[in-house]
């Protein structure tokens, strides 16, 4: 085991503080400050006597008691500290301060402080983050979807109203080629992507066409009947497998993410507003319109 004279100058060179019980500053010497103190302690160090008293011996007598009363376990608290501070998630901010947190972090990894990034949650934030643009686009396409259906099989809507949901589904379309522009990883996502928009997008309009019901009933003075019953009614109208393809929804070419074609409907959506608003949209007979140009299978 090291002298207690081995051990006291070693530490002294490191700032420590025995007869105050803490370095400088109230912890730790930083830099100068610590070699300057160390020097002076080791200058005044008391020599070994005449009568064969030791350094350690008159390091023990002046400095042993208090060092190891108060200043022995402050000392080691200061040398904990900076540690806990960097334990990642330690003082619970990104729970109680969100905000605050990601102020910290991007602070951290600027100084590429590693030891104070918070991993775990950072990790969990950036894969929301892709997961995000899923969603936004899924969401997109849903809402594409509730329009088609709400134009093919809501027969009382005006002309205005049609006009309006063309539009709308216009604006949708656009939003949606943005998203798989700025993240072209989407496309390869197209084939989970679709199904699970065309399911959202069909309970939606079940919904909004059973609304849609309800208001017909009050104004034309008739009973209304009950939400539930008007949703399973058209629940059974509506078909359970997609009738659409993905191109004559996005209207633009889900291999390049060009910008949409205002000519593009599902045959069975074309065919309505053809016949209601007197458009001219192609309708496809067994082969689907290439939005290259020319047609394919």
């Amino acid at each position: 085991m090291p002298p207690f004279g081995a051990i006291y100058a070693q530490l002294s060179a490191y700032g420590f503080d025995f007869a105050a019980g803490y370095g400088s500053a109230g912890g730790l010497c930083s830099g100068g400050e610590a070699r300057t103190e160390a020097k002076t302690r080791r200058e005044t160090l008391p020599a070994a006597s005449s009568g064969g008293q030791s350094a350690v011996t008159a390091c023990k007598t002046n400095w042993g008691q208090r060092c190891f009363n108060d200043g022995w376990s402050n000392n080691m608290a200061t040398l904990a500290a900076p540690q806990l501070q960097q334990e990642p998630g330690a003082n619970g901010l990104y729970e109680r301060d969100f905000y605050s947190w990601t102020v910290q972090q991007a602070e951290a990894l600027k100084r590429r402080d590693f030891n104070a990034i918070d991993w775990d949650n950072i990790i969990e934030e950036i894969e929301d983050l892709g997961s995000a643009q899923k969603r936004d686009c899924k969401t997109v396409c849903a809402h594409i979807i509730e329009h088609l259906l709400k134009i093919e099989y809501y027969r009382e809507a005006t002309d205005k109203v049609l006009n309006h949901w063309m539009a709308e589904i216009a604006i949708f379309r656009l939003t949606m080629a943005d998203l798989v522009k700025e993240n072209p990883g989407l496309k390869g996502h197209y084939r989970t992507l679709f199904p699970e928009a065309w399911s959202r997008g069909r309970n939606a309009a079940v919904i909004r066409l059973a609304e849609y019901d309800l208001d017909n009933a009050e104004r034309d003075g008739k009973p209304i009947p009950k939400m539930s019953r008007a949703v399973r009614e058209r629940d059974r109208m509506l078909p359970v497998e997609c009738p659409y393809r993905l191109e004559d929804v996005t209207a633009f070419d889900s291999r390049h993410a060009g910008e949409p074609r205002n000519d593009i409907r599902p045959p069975s959506v074309a065919r309505v507003l053809n016949t209601r608003l007197d458009e001219d949209f192609p309708v496809r007979r067994g082969r689907s319109l290439s939005l290259g140009g020319g047609r394919q299978r």
